[in-house]
């Protein structure tokens, strides 16, 4: 049942998780990545809570409708971009939401993906952010780079970063100067971010990323 609407604009919150799942507020026009280890696990918890908000959690809203044991009033509002679930690609997925589906929740692994892919995934997030938001549940750091403004870990512990534009070829190495792109974007992955790395060995601070 919904009890109430309170209008802030929100567009999925989660209030006091009481599983391994962050606090989230995720408001109109923003993407929010969770990045973890074992992000079906992640899933599986989110969709717990969705469904049954008063066990799980203190509160759950979503497009500012609070649920009270519904039988998840997002159903209506959320468009799921699972490639498991759909035995398709994200992209064709994300290409086939409906107009009214306010909340895209993406979940993913790096071998679901297409190295030439991301790009598009980034420039569709962007789009249907302008009526809603997105929220993406990953073991994939390329994902959550191509998709994401802010990244959290499962906890809820910000994961550091920082914001751009950043073009990479298809073996991962940042291309520089953007005028040195070839005429084929294809070949081509685009990133809205960049997790911050180890300065001295190149490699993800695993460690602090999950502290």
């Amino acid at each position: 049942m919904v009890n109430s609407v309170e209008q802030r604009n929100y567009i999925l919150r989660i209030i006091n998780p009481k599983l391994d799942f962050p606090e989230i507020h995720l408001q109109k026009g923003s993407s929010l990545g969770i990045f973890t280890r074992d992000y079906k696990k992640t899933l599986k918890n989110l969709f717990k809570i969705l469904t049954n908000p008063d066990k799980f959690s203190e509160k759950v809203t979503v497009n500012d409708l609070i649920a009270n044991n519904s039988s998840w009033i997002g159903r209506s509002f959320s468009h799921l971009v699972i490639p498991e679930l759909w035995d398709k690609n994200i992209l064709e997925i994300l290409k086939e939401k409906p107009d009214r589906r306010h909340l895209i929740v993406i979940s993913a692994s790096d071998d679901d993906i297409k190295s030439e892919e991301y790009s598009e995934i980034s420039d569709l997030c962007s789009l249907y952010k302008k009526d809603g938001a997105v929220l993406i549940i990953t073991d994939s750091k390329n994902l959550i780079e191509a998709t994401s403004d802010e990244v959290l870990d499962e906890k809820g512990n910000k994961i550091s970063y920082k914001t751009g534009q950043f073009f990479e070829d298809m073996n991962g190495k940042e291309i520089e100067d953007v005028n040195k792109i070839e005429s084929n974007l294809k070949n081509i992955k685009f990133k809205k971010m960049k997790i911050l790395r180890d300065d001295t060995t190149g490699e993800l601070n695993i460690e602090d990323l999950f502290k």
